[in-house]
């Protein structure tokens, strides 16, 4: 574990483990950060976003998310976190938190294996904690137009989970396939449209499956800042669930939202 944590890779795991404060999200968009073309040495991005209401009822979400690159030849290594705190009328409706580091490397400019290994926690989906490590296969597709980048990826994983059923934690070990299909359009020199579907089943259970669906939208502003729109939803069909409880325990299957960032690039 010491040696994993030396030099450039070990660093950029470490910083985005203290930038982090503890508690959780899910399958997120982690495409959306991939398919531009990254320079040698370090790079990264920082996105924020800030709601509130005040008067009658009183609201407030704040959202910080960003991801680290580092790339030398052939090799890759992505660090990425998100963080959301949310309040409605002083109750707290929203607490989660997701990390996730990837090592990719190319064997071809279209073809790469890539290992990743991810942890995240959601109060208000039960789920108190997520741990996976996994590997696959990516490929890039040619396109001919400089404007629009495909890729799709097909591997597996093995997850721990544990969720909390009010009487008791539950915990569950699980493997997944992992696929996705991502693709990026550039629509002019300052706005940009992308989107990425995942899907993971869990082997030999064909009705245990989520999806993720991710939709987002960049404007640039200048050449370090730009604005962003994105629209996500999620889909978990076997949430946790206890109906021995006097008022059953119910998680609905199906999640979405959407949230504007102002995105700071380096």
């Amino acid at each position: 574990m010491v040696k994993l944590l030396q030099g450039p890779p070990g660093r950029i795991i470490l910083l985005s483990m203290l930038l982090v404060p503890l508690k959780g999200w899910s399958i997120s968009n982690i495409e959306n950060n991939r398919l531009a073309i990254l320079p040698e040495g370090f790079s990264g991005k920082l996105m924020a976003s800030i709601d509130g209401k005040s008067g009658n009822s009183k609201k407030e979400d704040y959202s910080l998310s960003g991801n680290l690159n580092y790339k030398k030849v052939t090799n890759t290594w992505l660090a990425l976190f998100e963080r959301s705190y949310g309040k409605a009328n002083e109750f707290v409706n929203e607490d989660a938190i997701f990390w996730h580091g990837r090592l990719t490397h190319d064997y071809t400019p279209g073809l790469a294996s890539e290992m990743f290994i991810q942890y995240e926690e959601d109060e208000f989906t039960q789920l108190q904690s997520r741990a996976l490590l996994g590997g696959g296969i990516r490929r890039t597709l040619n396109t001919n137009k400089d404007n629009l980048k495909f890729a799709y990826g097909v591997g597996v994983f093995r997850e721990k989970e544990e969720v909390d059923l009010v009487s008791n934690i539950g915990t569950e070990y699980t493997s997944r396939l992992n696929l996705y299909y991502a693709y990026k359009h550039t629509l002019n020199s300052q706005a940009t449209l992308s989107s990425t579907v995942y899907y993971q089943p869990a082997f030999g259970q064909v009705s245990d499956y989520r999806v993720l669906f991710n939709l987002a939208i960049k404007v640039r502003l200048n050449k370090k800042l730009a604005l962003q729109v994105d629209y996500q939803l999620r889909h978990d069909n076997q949430p946790p669930e206890n109906n021995s409880l006097d008022i059953p325990l119910v998680i609905k299957k199906t999640d979405s939202n959407y949230k504007t960032s102002i995105v700071y690039e380096f």
